[in-house]
């Protein structure tokens, strides 16, 4: 009995010690390595920041949405005193939210999207570390999202409600322009079938380059593709494919908001009409058709940001120029048919929706991407136009080649 009982104490001693063993060893292991933040159940499965990262976003956008609505409320006096404050918001190197995406991304040395992330917080604050930052994240993982965010950094301007800041002076994109189209090379060469890629060149060369022989060329090669997809940046997913996928994140960065998961319009309105002319000048009608394709193409990017049907008007006009100088009365007939259309479905939607939604979604700048009513609205002006949309690709199709309507 006095056997069995110190036998008993002997095996409960032996487990203690193995315990403790174990128990100080596993505290050496980790004595040193930082707590990991978990993502929330809540978070979209593939968010692949740390959710310290969109903890840090979070502060900063709440700070932006008070004052840019603050902003809004003051007198034109009062706004131009609070500039100042808006210069350090939203273009001050080395403010507290930087400091504190850096020390997440220093906690978490082999996670991409963090130094991602802390890239585009920088963009308009200190660029060259915006792309040194982008690098870092490119060297733990060669992702196409990355590129373009690094193109993103070397030449992109960042819109904040009524500002727009950019930190480099002289012509960025010319200065800029091999490295930028090396990144979109590199990123087309990992996702080869995104046309938005292309078209990201097109849109480049078309409208900050100047050289549109180059654009023509991207566009071409986008209308070639078969998907057409935008990236978003960390602490959004890269890729969704609706905004609806993005459940608690919406609505949280407005500067994210505002500036990804778009074309923006005036590029493309400036992008249209100067193919249009280079069309008109070297009689080259074929053109007409392919910008047809590339607003078609735009439309359907996904996440669906915003129907560019209205963008048809800036084609008609350059075809109803170019068939008028060249007296082709039975194609000027087939383009007014089409203006005729163009006005109809513009004046459908309007109908269906009140002026200011329209405004908010089809024209102005800040798009608001994530909030649920918005979805209800786009979905209601994507049902109204997208039959039109592809309807009137094969319209303007036709009327380049047989004249016919």
């Amino acid at each position: 009995m006095i056997r069995k009982l110190r036998l008993t104490v002997l095996a409960v001693v032996f487990v203690g010690l193995v315990v403790a063993a174990y128990a100080v060893r596993h505290a050496q292991r980790t004595q040193n390595v930082p707590h990991k933040p978990q993502p929330s159940r809540k978070l979209p499965q593939n968010l692949e920041c740390s959710k310290a990262v969109i903890d840090v976003w979070n502060d900063y956008s709440n700070e932006e949405k008070a004052f840019l609505s603050k902003y809004a409320q003051a007198s034109e006096d009062e706004q131009k005193k609070m500039n100042d404050d808006a210069k350090k918001l939203f273009d001050m190197p080395g403010d507290k939210y930087s400091k504190r995406l850096e020390t997440v991304a220093r906690w978490h040395l082999q996670n991409a999207a963090n130094y991602a992330s802390v890239g585009v917080y920088l963009i308009p604050r200190d660029r060259p570390k915006a792309v040194e930052m982008m690098d870092k994240a490119l060297s733990i993982k060669n992702d196409p999202a990355y590129h373009y965010l690094k193109s993103y950094a070397l030449v992109g301007q960042m819109v904040m409600g009524d500002f727009l800041f950019t930190t480099a002076g002289g012509d960025i994109y010319k200065e800029n322009k091999d490295a930028y189209e090396q990144e979109i090379q590199a990123a087309i060469k990992l996702d080869p079938n995104n046309g938005f890629l292309d078209y990201s060149l097109a849109i480049f060369y078309g409208t900050h380059v100047d050289d549109t022989v180059a654009a023509i060329k991207w566009m071409r090669s986008g209308n070639g593709k078969s998907a057409f997809h935008f990236y978003l940046p960390p602490p959004l997913p890269t890729r969704i494919t609706y905004w609806g996928e993005l459940e608690s994140l919406q609505g949280k960065f407005p500067d994210l908001e505002t500036n990804f998961g778009l074309y923006r319009l005036a590029e493309l309105q400036m992008l249209i009409y100067r193919i249009g002319e280079y069309a008109r000048a070297k009689n080259e009608p074929d053109l007409f058709s392919d910008l047809a394709s590339l607003i078609f193409n735009a439309t359907n990017t996904t996440p669906l940001d915003r129907p560019y049907f209205s963008l048809y008007d800036v084609l008609l006009q350059s075809m109803q120029k170019y068939y008028k100088g060249k007296g082709d009365k039975a194609r000027l007939a087939a383009v007014d048919k089409a203006f005729k259309l163009e006005k109809d479905v513009t004046h459908e939607v309007f109908v269906k929706l009140r002026t200011e939604e329209i405004a908010l979604i089809m024209e102005n700048q800040f798009v608001l991407n994530y909030y649920e009513e918005a979805l209800k609205r786009k979905k209601l002006i994507f049902d109204a136009v997208s039959d039109p949309i592809g309807a009137m690709r094969g319209h303007i199709a036709s009327i380049v080649a047989d004249g016919k309507f």
